[in-house]
């Protein structure tokens, strides 16, 4: 969970608001349309809140939809069409950066499973000088 204060409010972000801002979307769908900019507003905020919630396939999916709402609505050169952008490859970048996370986590597993070949600095000797960098065998 992440919270958030700015400009007088706080903005509290967890999984449990997903609903609200999912019930938010569809009625502004079915009382606006899918094509008003509130409605895409809504899809911007569920965009958001994925984002900030690590689901970054849902996130990009949702701020994809805002800007093509937006485009259709008021223009491509819109300020509301470059937030979604900007949002879009913010999420995109995190994405990234969680794959190669887990990726590297991935391959930390592996190389525990095998220790033998893992150079391991003991912090002690490295401190004295002694050993530093040796290679331990099943410890």
């Amino acid at each position: 969970m992440r919270t958030y204060v700015g400009e007088g409010a706080t903005v509290v972000t967890h999984s449990t608001n997903v609903p609200y801002f999912e019930k938010t979307l569809a009625i502004r769908e079915r009382v606006l349309g899918a094509d008003h900019t509130e409605t895409g507003y809504a899809a911007y905020n569920l965009g958001w809140l994925y984002g900030d919630l690590a689901q970054y396939e849902k996130a990009i999916g949702y701020l994809v939809r805002s800007q093509a709402i937006w485009e259709k609505a008021q223009g491509p050169e819109h300020s509301d069409v470059a937030y979604a952008l900007d949002q879009q490859a913010s999420r995109q970048q995190l994405a990234h950066v969680d794959d190669r996370h887990q990726a590297a986590v991935a391959f930390l597993d592996a190389a525990q499973a095998d220790r033998h070949t893992l150079l391991i600095p003991d912090p002690v000797e490295e401190f004295m000088g002694v050993g530093a960098g040796r290679q331990r065998h099943g410890q």
